[in-house]
């Protein structure tokens, strides 16, 4: 056994991979938990993962000195190859978070009849485009944004599961479609060439839409689904999409950043620092809490945020989904009819 082994004990399993399993664990040397990923050592990758190039953008991430975007991305602690049962293992170990996957937390308030407020919509999104824009800095595409993988720590998200990322922008798969079909640019859809920072901005347009309403905002990226073909008509599509969805208290600047994130022509598509830029992200008056009796379910006030090192940190079930022309896989699946069942994402 290496030293590195000696150094995890692992805990119990957390959730399952295409490639192995993914571990809740403790670092006998530093003495805290940490997520223990284990990934098979294979020739050939699967619907799109790669465990090594997971590992090889992760490392790059956590040598970069860039703390803003940095601290809204996963921590990669430290990585080595195992034999576990006569088999070669890639085990890559992350920083254990407490808050579980922002699905989860979507999923909790909704048993409990509440949404998120503005304010905190907007302090949770601020951290992922920050994220995301430290990642694209980098020249890394994510390509499977969803809220289940996006973990909580400390009230802070993180951006995790690089499995399907490219250290590129330009991507052409023939017959590959990353990420999760709900979360899916049209151009990844139609199996284009695309531009990956733009398929990982509409991505983010999608989780803002599900922080707001609690509801899916399509089922498939293409005219024939209904919902989506709305998008095409950019601001006047979001609004009644949000009528659909009986969404009455969105403020204007916030409809006007989705149309502007989700506009189905990629080339008209904004890209991060453009969101950030955004009136909703920039213009103080936007920054008040806006209430309205037209919503069916009561907003929550931000809470305040931690900033203080806390003794356990999480990693939760989050699990990418690609496949070669196909997207669902058993865990998506059974999550959606999860949410399905308390009345939100239908």
């Amino acid at each position: 056994m290496s030293e590195s082994e000696e150094q995890y004990t692992i805990i119990y399993k957390i959730q399952k991979t295409i490639y192995g399993d993914v571990y809740k664990a403790y670092d006998n040397l530093l003495r805290r938990p940490i997520a223990l990923k284990l990934s098979r050592v294979r020739e050939t990758c699967e619907r799109g993962e790669n465990p090594v190039g997971e590992i090889a953008i992760l490392e790059t991430l956590a040598s970069s000195n860039n703390w803003k975007g940095k601290r809204y991305v996963i921590h990669l602690h430290d990585s080595f190859q195992a034999k576990i049962d006569g088999l070669l293992y890639n085990c890559t170990v992350l920083e254990y978070a407490d808050g579980g996957d922002l699905l989860d937390k979507i999923l909790t308030l909704s048993k409990r009849k509440q949404r998120l407020s503005f304010a905190q919509i907007r302090i949770y999104f601020v951290m992922l485009a920050e994220g995301l824009k430290f990642i694209h800095q980098h020249g890394v595409s994510h390509l499977d944004l969803s809220l289940e993988n996006i973990l909580l720590r400390n009230n802070e998200l993180r951006i995790s599961d690089f499995g399907q990322a490219q250290t590129k922008r330009t991507i052409h798969d023939d017959d590959l479609r990353r990420g999760k079909l709900k979360y899916m640019s049209p151009e990844v859809y139609r199996l284009q060439e695309y531009d990956g920072f733009k398929a990982d901005v509409w991505s983010l347009g999608v989780i803002l839409w599900q922080m707001i309403t609690f509801t899916i905002i399509y089922h498939k990226p293409s005219v024939n689904d209904p919902r989506f073909a709305l998008l095409t008509k950019g601001v006047e599509g979001i609004q009644s999409l949000l009528q659909q969805d009986k969404i009455l208290d969105v403020p204007t600047e916030l409809v006007d950043l989705l149309s502007k994130m989700l506009n189905v022509k990629a080339r008209n598509r904004f890209l991060i620092d453009d969101v950030l830029q955004h009136p909703w992200i920039t213009d103080s008056k936007s920054k008040t809490d806006s209430k309205s009796e037209n919503c069916s379910l009561p907003r929550l006030s931000a809470p305040q945020l931690d900033d203080s090192s806390s003794t356990f940190y999480s990693l939760s079930s989050s699990s990418s989904s690609s496949s070669n022309m196909c997207t669902s896989v058993s865990e998506e699946n059974f999550r959606d009819e999860v949410a399905k069942a308390v009345g939100v994402l239908p």
